[in-house]
């Protein structure tokens, strides 16, 4: 059973009964009890609740290093991760390793490897990074293979950073 809540609505998810129970502060509540829904009421709660959650994988942090937001192809490869990983017929709500909460590490290390090895599945890469523990995602990011992929990127993504100007904040 889930919980959730923002101000006014909280929801509480029974996943046994079938059911989910909306709680409105100072009003009541309602139960949606999913068996009494039609086939065609289900299929587009099914088509409306995958869109949204693929839809959410792209919701990526900004770069710590730059500050930039997650690129196009960041966005589509936690994406293609996320399909990837239901596609397999998995019952695991959530896949191992992955997920809008990739470390910026981990999405740089996926995009290296990409261009690195590219008959490779974005699916097989992620599982590989997802894997690894931060160290070992350090180590391979400072690996004499990857490490100009990663500079290369970095320098793409500062374009029109002034750089002098940050450091001029230090001499004060």
């Amino acid at each position: 059973m889930g919980i959730r809540s923002n101000a006014v609505v909280s929801t509480t998810v029974d996943a046994t009964a079938s059911q989910i129970k909306f709680d409105v502060v100072g009003a009541g509540s309602v139960v949606l009890r999913l068996g009494m829904l039609s086939d065609t009421i289900r299929q587009a709660a099914v088509l409306h609740g995958m869109k949204q959650r693929v839809s959410d994988a792209a919701a990526i942090s900004r770069d710590p290093l730059t500050g930039k937001s997650a690129s196009p192809s960041d966005k589509l490869a936690a994406m293609r991760e996320l399909v990837e990983h239901y596609e397999t017929g998995t019952t695991d709500w959530k896949r191992a390793g992955g997920g809008p909460g990739l470390s910026a590490d981990a999405m740089m290390l996926i995009n290296c490897l990409r261009e690195l090895y590219p008959s490779k599945s974005d699916g097989d890469i992620a599982a590989l990074v997802g894997a690894m523990t931060a160290i070992q995602r350090k180590a391979m990011l400072i690996d004499e293979r990857v490490a100009p992929i990663v500079l290369r990127i970095n320098s793409e993504r500062a374009k029109g950073v002034n750089v002098d100007e940050l450091f001029a904040g230090l001499d004060y």
